[in-house]
């Protein structure tokens, strides 16, 4: 569930390139976008995808900072819709040092990422580890859910302001013309 990078390099003039595959698919932020919001059996089906993809990264020690709707693809394949997470191009890999992992993925007061999926820590340009890409799938599942991005603040200032202070509004606070089961509504806290 992660896109496949064929080959990267530098070309004689000294650019670099990377070949990806080429996806065919629509982004979950454009699904939202057209349908405005997703089915919730629907939308977790695509987040174990999401999850599945995620893990993967993690365990080889590849951090995304960036995870967004615009970063989840869409494909449909035979027999049902997969999941393809894509531009990494903020990543960071967790480095190995004596057998024990370091969490340095950011210097002190470098933030990068997209401020309605960051997580506190992120916000602060804090360390960060996995847990923050989990952070940003469940501000992302929350929207694809609801329609409704977690913080919507009038600004990015007032977003990250929020997303480092403000308790997260649950599903049913967001859309209280909607009933979603409590399990759901403990999986996206969580």
């Amino acid at each position: 569930n992660v896109i496949r990078i064929e080959n990267f390099g530098v070309t004689p003039d000294g650019r670099t390139f990377i070949i990806m595959d080429f996806i065919e698919g629509i982004s979950l932020g454009d699904l939202i976008a057209k349908e405005g919001k997703v089915d919730p059996m629907r939308a977790l089906f695509i987040f174990v995808q999401c999850a599945n993809a995620l893990q993967h990264a993690h365990e080889r020690n590849v951090i995304h900072r960036d995870l967004k709707p615009s970063n989840v693809m869409l494909v449909h394949g035979d027999s049902n819709e997969g999941v393809k997470i894509v531009d990494f191009g903020i990543a960071k890999l967790l480095m190995d040092d004596d057998d024990q992992m370091q969490q340095h993925l950011t210097q002190t007061g470098e933030v990068f990422g997209s401020p309605l999926y960051m997580s506190p820590e992120q916000c602060r340009g804090g360390t960060l580890d996995a847990r923050s890409d989990i952070y940003a799938l469940g501000c992302v599942l929350f929207e694809a859910i609801t329609g409704k991005a977690l913080f919507a603040g009038h600004s990015m200032v007032s977003v990250i302001v929020d997303q480092m202070n403000t308790a997260p509004r649950t599903l049913q606070e967001a859309r209280p013309d909607m009933t979603f089961p409590g399990q759901l509504e403990d999986l996206v806290a969580k």
